[in-house]
């Protein structure tokens, strides 16, 4: 690789040494913050690059998913697929997780409306403000007032290399209430002996392809989104009792790598980082932008675009 700092690289230096030099988000300018740390106003099409992250995640404890997994709320899948048995990292897990994450700091920073992510009185429709770091990432849609966003980062998921399904059988004496495991009657001689109940997980060494887009996000979004995908999949974990750790970019980088696509010039013009060229300091900068973004508190409310629509004759 020649001397010469690359489009992207060089974008997140300058965004670090920004957040480093700002004391407050009064003294900061708009266009700064706009351009290095928080891109407020939602516009799908207000981007002129991709950050693409692709690689695969291990689970490195076993991940539970019961034996009921396709039903409607099975966070992993199983499926036959080319005549074998294979679970299906589901990405609504991985973006559930994300969620959740996204909206307990924003509570934290003071960012949007405390009662995101709430359900109404009958439980029917859940509430989305349009302005904390959840709805701002991961879009959001408010029937109510009619403001939507598209989302700004995409997590796709992909037929796994490597995972192999354990069954373990748990005896009990009665029928238990209210879990997600199918019980199996076991008879001898006429009467009821036991109660068996199938739980399914995935073996510890799984391996799962994933692809992760950032699409118009300024270096601070694309920190935090970085830290709390970390948090969520790693040290909270994933599954059906969100106990399975997988790993990430900071435990594996050697399994992801890093693109830069400016909407100009596309392919032609893509840049790549992996763990050889760049890869973990270009993560390492953009958390810690966040970080100092988070401390200096500034990231400030999303606001949803309302374009001028012309008005009709006659309406």
């Amino acid at each position: 690789m020649s001397g010469e700092k690359r489009i992207f690289e060089s974008l997140v230096d300058e965004a670090l040494e920004y957040v480093k030099s700002v004391r407050n988000v009064e003294e900061a300018q708009d266009e700064d913050l706009e351009k290095y740390v928080q891109r407020r106003l939602l516009r799908a099409d207000d981007y002129d690059s991709f950050v693409v992250l692709h690689g695969k995640t291990r689970n490195q404890s076993r991940v539970h998913f019961g034996n009921v997994s396709a039903g409607m709320y099975g966070l992993i899948k199983k499926r036959r697929i080319k005549g074998k048995v294979v679970p299906l990292l589901s990405d609504n897990a991985l973006r559930g997780m994300l969620n959740h994450q996204l909206r307990v700091l924003s509570k934290k920073l003071g960012i949007g409306d405390p009662n995101c992510g709430l359900f109404d009185e009958k439980g029917l429709q859940r509430f989305e403000c349009g302005k904390c770091l959840r709805c701002g990432i991961m879009g959001f849609l408010n029937p109510k007032t009619g403001e939507n966003s598209v989302h700004k980062l995409a997590i796709r998921s992909f037929l796994t290399t490597s995972a192999e399904i354990i069954t373990e059988y748990h005896n009990s004496p009665d029928v238990v209430k209210g879990t997600v495991f199918a019980p199996r009657e076991v008879e001898k001689g006429g009467e009821k002996a036991a109660v068996l109940y199938v739980a399914e997980y995935i073996a510890p060494g799984g391996e799962f392809p994933l692809q992760i887009v950032f699409r118009g996000m300024a270096p601070g979004e694309i920190g935090v989104a970085l830290m709390q995908m970390g948090l969520a999949w790693h040290y909270l974990g994933l599954g059906r009792h969100k106990n399975g750790s997988f790993t990430t970019w900071t435990q594996n980088p050697e399994d992801w790598t890093l693109m830069y696509i400016p909407v100009e010039g596309g392919e032609l013009k893509k840049e790549v980082y992996t763990c050889e060229s760049g890869l973990v300091e270009i993560i390492n900068k953009l958390k810690s932008i966040a970080y100092i973004a988070m401390q200096k508190k500034l990231f400030r409310d999303y606001e949803a675009y309302k374009p001028e629509r012309p008005e009709i004759e006659g309406s």
